[in-house]
């Protein structure tokens, strides 16, 4: 990681508020807790319903996102 993982993790936020709906990060986005690794970023969700949507819809964006 070239950044420092919050400072990331804040990237992540607002590329992700450019390009989705405030109810959608609101709903999806906001209540997943981030856990900082020595080389990584952990997502936690709230359970597993949260967990498969994000994966589902989301993951795709969250990689993209991290990736700029």
């Amino acid at each position: 990681m070239n950044q420092a993982p919050l400072q990331l993790w804040d990237g992540v936020l607002r590329r992700l508020g450019s390009e989705t709906s405030s109810v959608s990060l609101e709903a999806w986005i906001h209540p997943l807790g981030v856990r900082e690794e020595p080389d990584r970023l952990v997502l936690l969700a709230p359970n597993a319903f949260h967990r498969d949507r994000i994966r589902t819809h989301f993951a795709s964006r969250i990689g993209r996102s991290e990736e700029h």
